[in-house]
């Protein structure tokens, strides 16, 4: 396991060798049918040239030694007037520092700049949490002590302490940084994130440690203690520990816990998961577990009714009322489960298609009881951005943004919403190799688009009447069904809304013409809405 490990991890080496010379193809993103509000690229001018004297080849371009794979938490910060964006930087092939920047909310105008790394310290630090607090920006960090391989440096990889750093909101400036009395007796020793760990910080100024990890001699581990703002336990009776055993000769392979923080309440969900080699389905096992505010642990009942198909579960959100969970299938296809947090009841399953499976990477959208994913695809050449929206059981195409440079792959990896309806979409980008398909490189970026952009809407003021004469709806007004035709776009996706904006009835038209029951819809008026490859069109229905 350890030489796989190390293969890839010099495989990937070798690529952000590559990556990092003077004059790489960097190309700003440009799409063919979306001009953004603005679109603001993360770089770093003050590396470009940067020679290590221990790989003298080694030249950085600027952009391509920003790492947004393992992004803080929150991704970036959102306040009235300004976004806050903290990415991961790589240096000398170690990621141990940090680009802070704060853009102005409505133009995307860098307004400050500032980061620090090997160049600047001495020692890698891992940005775990940000927060702003009194005009100041907080980092949470672990400030790496002990590396796990050489390596491993790569990705972050090692054991370390709490560090904080705090800046100034107005001007970037460092304001102070506080680092741990490591001889104390009760300090925690934190892990990065590779180690699948978090920090949170807590309302009442202390900060909740999770890690969780397999232990290859009997099975897996979860840990949960409490450190204040020294890296000092509070209280080393709270610690949480929960182990999962496992006859390891009888795995195929096991995601040990995938866990989320639930803001509402502060409680810890836990998915656990097994999935044995031999035994067969009926062998596989797993439990919905909620570790509550004074660190008591509670399995929930919870039943899944395709364990044969299962590949794994992650748990991506928690609302007031259930936890989102993802169930990726053995066709590659997806189930995004609702699932009641009290109960454990599945109380909605929606069904992704193994064309629409969730990118890794990709954060989702939890908008007005809807989930929205985005992913990508490919048509000839060029490379589209893809936007999904959830209605009933199903995920409609809602958008989608065709790169207008050939041979880019473009990565969504988060949809945040803005107040005013607008939305943020944090992106990674990198071109191909000439005659391969190995990466080469990689960009990141955030851009604001607006919701018509996006093919959403959340009043009837926001739903354009644009009628297309090459589809037609027929009767109109109508009683029990309409049909729905187009001479010239074979495949679109039709969803009608209520004057009020609320999505009534969804369908995919996938032959130019296609007959749809409307029966159920009460009398009234109706907007219908036709989405295809990169274009919505509008037009209103009267059900009589």
């Amino acid at each position: 396991m350890k030489l796989i490990v190390a293969i890839v991890l010099s495989l990937l080496l070798s690529h952000n060798l590559t990556s990092q010379t003077v004059g790489f193809n960097y190309v700003p993103l440009e799409f063919e049918n979306l001009e953004p509000v603005w679109l603001h690229d993360i770089h770093d001018s003050t590396i470009i040239g940067q020679v290590i004297d221990e790989n003298p080849g080694i030249r950085f371009d600027g952009f391509t030694h920003v790492s947004r794979s393992q992004p803080t938490n929150p991704r970036f910060l959102v306040t009235e007037d300004a976004i806050i964006l903290v990415s991961k930087i790589q240096y000398n092939n170690d990621i141990g520092g940090a680009i802070i920047e704060k853009l102005d909310l409505e133009t995307g105008a860098l307004e400050w700049k500032t980061l620090f790394d090997l160049r600047t310290q001495d020692r890698r630090e891992y940005v775990m949490n940000i927060s702003v607090k009194d005009d100041r920006l907080i980092l949470y960090c672990i400030y790496l002590n002990e590396d796990s391989v050489s390596l491993g440096t790569l990705f972050g990889i090692g054991l370390g302490h709490l560090s904080i750093k705090e800046f100034d909101m107005n001007n970037g400036v460092l304001i102070q940084k506080t680092i741990p009395d490591t001889t104390e007796m009760d300090f925690l020793q934190l892990v990065t994130p590779y180690h699948d760990s978090k920090l949170y910080p807590l309302n009442d100024g202390t900060i909740q440690s999770v890690i969780q990890g397999n232990k290859f001699e009997s099975g897996t581990f979860f840990l949960i203690d409490t450190i204040d703002l020294d890296g000092i336990k509070v209280n080393p009776t709270d610690t949480v520990s929960h182990e999962l055993s496992l006859d390891w000769a009888d795995t195929d392979y096991i995601r040990s816990h995938a866990y989320q923080k639930d803001k509402y309440s502060e409680d810890i969900y836990s998915i656990t998961y097994f999935n044995p080699n031999s035994q067969g389905p009926e062998a596989r096992t797993s439990q919905l577990i909620r570790y509550g505010e004074r660190n008591g642990r509670e399995v929930i009942p919870f039943e899944y009714d395709d364990y044969e198909n299962l590949n794994n579960f992650y748990i991506r959100d928690i609302t007031e009322t259930h936890i989102i969970m993802v169930a990726t299938k053995e066709d590659s296809g997806t189930d995004i489960l609702f699932i009641d947090k009290f109960t454990g009841v599945i109380d909605r399953t929606i069904y992704r298609e193994p064309r629409q499976t969730i990118f890794a990477g990709t954060d989702l959208l939890l908008d007005e009881g809807e989930i929205i994913v985005m992913n990508y695809s490919k048509e000839g050449d060029y490379y589209s951005i893809d936007v999904y929206k959830s209605a009933g059981s199903e995920m409609p195409l809602l958008k989608s943004f065709k790169l207008a440079i050939p041979d880019y792959l473009t990565q969504p990896r988060a949809l945040h919403k803005l107040e005013g309806g607008d939305y943020l979409l944090e992106f990674r980008y990198y071109g191909f190799r000439p005659n391969s398909n190995s990466p080469l490189g990689s960009f990141s970026g955030i851009m604001r688009i607006t919701a018509d952009q996006l093919g959403l809407t959340t009043s009837t003021e926001e739903i354009e009447d644009r009628p297309n004469p090459s589809i037609i709806i027929y009767p109109n007004p109508a009683t029990d069904d309409i049909t729905v035709r187009s001479n010239t776009i074979d495949a679109y996706d039709m969803i009608i809304y209520d004057m009020m904006g609320r999505m009534m009835l969804t369908s995919t038209v996938d032959n130019y013409t296609k007959r749809i029951d409307i029966a159920d819809l009460p009398s009234g008026h109706y907007y219908v809405q036709m989405v295809t490859k990169g274009e919505t069109y509008t037009t209103k229905l009267i059900k009589e």
